[in-house]
């Protein structure tokens, strides 16, 4: 199951989104009445506004890093909590997967043409 990070009111339960949470120093309150906030992770659910626009990620990183994301270090039964600040290791490791195959297609390409040449 895939998780998002949740902002509930202490107090009355409400759900808040991220925009009506500050974060003062270590705690999290409501940005208009200063009231405490818990954080957890909880089922992604638009009426807990924890939800992401799959679209969105899509046109930003791609449709094989969203799903790299989403299958990065989870165990296969596991819960996944979504948050964006494990994309940009994800988008690293593709970088260095694309550099070293095609790193080693220069070389493969360049050994192919000296052997020919060294033939002919």
């Amino acid at each position: 199951m895939v998780k998002g990070k949740t902002y509930r009111v202490q107090e009355t339960g409400k759900y808040l989104t991220p925009d009506e949470v500050v974060f003062d120093r270590e705690d999290a309150v409501e940005k208009d009445t200063g009231e405490p906030v818990i954080a957890t992770w909880e089922k992604m659910s638009k009426s807990k506004f924890n939800g992401v626009e799959p679209e969105e990620i899509f046109d930003k990183y791609g449709i094989d890093a969203s799903r790299l994301l989403i299958l990065a270090n989870v165990p296969p039964r596991g819960d996944r909590n979504w948050s964006d600040e494990t994309i940009p290791g994800v988008t690293n490791w593709q970088n260095r997967i694309w550099t070293v195959l095609t790193s080693f297609r220069k070389v493969r390409m360049i050994s192919f043409f000296l052997f020919f040449s060294a033939l002919f």
